[in-house]
């Protein structure tokens, strides 16, 4: 089961919304597709999602490293040798993770393939399908509102606030004490600040969240990634579970996390980690320290984020979060995750269950 073919493409799919954060502002999804042939006819499928401001990567960077580094060092060898290959991927070059993942997510796709099963039976089982939360992005609070009532009608029961509002923390508390109120006491709240807090703000937020009641379920990267201390901080000071985002990318950086009991929980996401083997990695960690683990993508088109759904169905997570399937104007991919209301539901077809990715822009052909 040798590779024979590899084609690099362009995928680009509008959002319904504009998205935005603390850290930026899109109006689509912008990935970079991987299809790997090999001489039995089988088709894999991957996905990278270039996101300068949290993972360094760019369409260019993420182009350059599968056409030029990653890529023509896999072709023609054997899907088979499954271990070698993903040793060479994580060493090939350093960071380029969502690059990596791509790869990866191919492969593993190719491997279910190969012994006609889906890939979330191959990663362990499980139903297949999982309910996910929903992100409340920064905008106006009247539309904002009109937003939640929306995705409560539409089933879901876990929505994250996104904070680092222009007008600071006392918006951002405004915000989410509206939401409270129009949610009631029965929906879960997280809050994810995308490090646009300082200390001395989290303390005063968090607090104020804690004296008012509002129940909130978890605070995400409220501080800047690298101040592992000053999380350990919070955490130490403070009653709500504080979780890791952008400070923790790979297996290392959990281990650092549990060490320095940094934190209550992390958020594990495919274009931070490398690819599937260090999700899994990074989920066996936190289960064995008994820490607790988001489930989260960046701005993602299904393939990615089928195979992220495709590792958890079978895994204790406390929170999900793949929401880009309710965000996105059309899917152009045929086959793999589907959205039902609140749920993502897999497909029992081989591999992702993923038929074709629509019309492409290739812009790099490997043989």
């Amino acid at each position: 089961m040798h590779i024979t073919e590899i084609t690099i493409g362009k995928v680009r799919i509008p959002l319904i919304k504009p998205y935005s954060s603390s850290l930026r502002t899109v109006d689509s999804i912008e990935d970079i597709v991987i299809i790997i042939k090999t001489d039995n006819g089988l088709l894999g499928y991957g996905s990278a999602t270039p996101t300068q401001v949290i993972t360094g990567d760019s369409q260019g960077s993420i182009i350059y490293a599968l056409s030029n580094i990653i890529c023509p060092k896999i072709l023609g060898k054997n899907v088979l040798r499954f271990n070698e290959l993903l040793f060479f991927i994580n060493n090939s070059l350093e960071r380029n993770y969502s690059a990596k993942a791509a790869v990866e997510i191919a492969l593993y796709d190719l491997l279910a393939k190969k012994y006609n099963m889906p890939l979330y039976q191959l990663l362990g089982g499980g139903t297949p399908e999982i309910t996910t939360g929903m992100s409340l992005v920064l905008k106006d609070l009247t539309e904002l509102i009109t937003d939640t009532k929306y995705f409560i009608k539409q089933g879901f029961t876990n929505l994250k606030i996104k904070c680092g509002a222009v007008g600071g923390i006392d918006e951002d508390l405004e915000r989410v004490v509206a939401i409270r109120k129009t949610v009631g006491k029965n929906i879960s709240i997280c809050i994810d600040a995308n490090q646009s807090w300082s200390i001395k703000q989290s303390l005063k937020i968090i607090k104020e969240f804690e004296i008012r009641g509002l129940n909130i379920s978890m605070v995400e990267q409220p501080i800047k990634s690298y101040d592992i201390d000053g999380l350990k901080f919070l955490r130490d000071h403070l009653e709500t579970d504080i979780y890791a985002d952008e400070s923790c990318f790979i297996p290392r950086d959990a281990v650092n996390m549990i060490n320095k009991n940094a934190v209550d929980g992390i958020s594990i996401k495919l274009m931070k980690a490398g690819g599937i083997y260090n999700v899994i990695n990074m989920f066996d960690i936190a289960t064995y320290y008994g820490i607790g683990c988001v489930a989260s993508c960046m701005l993602e088109s299904p393939i990615s984020l089928t195979a992220m759904a495709s590792i958890i169905v079978g895994r204790r997570v406390k929170y999900v979060d793949l929401d880009p399937l309710n965000m996105i104007t059309h899917n152009p991919i045929v086959g793999g995750a589907r959205l039902e209301g609140a749920k993502v539901i897999l497909s029992n077809e081989p591999g992702l269950g993923i038929i074709s990715l629509g019309e492409i822009e290739i812009v790099s052909e490997l043989k």
